[in-house]
């Protein structure tokens, strides 16, 4: 599960990237053991954050990058 504002985020970007509206964007997430964790949770230490904020903003990239190829 992510939170709502990242998902707003992700959905904004992507309907930038192909011309479209937001409301026009759907997100689909699924449950995995090998990766980073969505929800908004405390760290248990430090650099586990910085991980967590590279991954989140990488797989916006990647998003993007999906639909864009969707869409080519």
């Amino acid at each position: 599960m992510a939170p709502q504002w990242l998902l707003a985020e992700w959905r904004a970007r992507v309907a930038l990237a192909v011309g479209t509206r937001p409301d026009n964007v759907l997100i689909n997430l699924s449950h995995t053991h090998s990766a980073g964790a969505l929800a908004v949770t405390q760290p248990e230490f430090d650099f586990q954050r910085d991980l967590l904020e590279r991954y989140r903003a990488m797989l916006g990239e990647w998003i993007v990058e999906a639909a864009l190829e969707a869409t080519a």
